[in-house]
């Protein structure tokens, strides 16, 4: 359980780096790319820096990098207004 617990930490953590440094590099590169540049290490790093074991690692890092993307998809929906009838009576 605590396992789960730093890996959901860590992705929250992720995430927030991942869309800092997107938003700050959004002129020169695509956020798209700093996106999949920058979770797996992020996540391996912030793991580390909490204190996971080195062979758990392997584990928290895709884990959540997994998690940070998914919740950054469902944020970042562009928003879909309905196109309904126009008409004035």
């Amino acid at each position: 359980m605590e396992l789960l617990i730093q890996v959901i930490l860590i992705g929250m953590a992720v995430g927030y780096l991942t869309e800092l440094v997107s938003s700050l590099l959004s002129s020169w590169v695509g956020t798209g790319t700093t996106k999949k540049a920058l979770t797996l290490p992020l996540g391996a790093l912030l793991g580390w820096w909490i204190g996971v074991e080195p062979h758990l690692l392997v584990l928290v890092a895709p884990g959540a990098g997994f998690l940070a993307l998914v919740v950054l998809s469902l944020i970042n929906r562009p928003v879909v207004l309905p196109g309904g009838n126009r008409r004035v009576i």
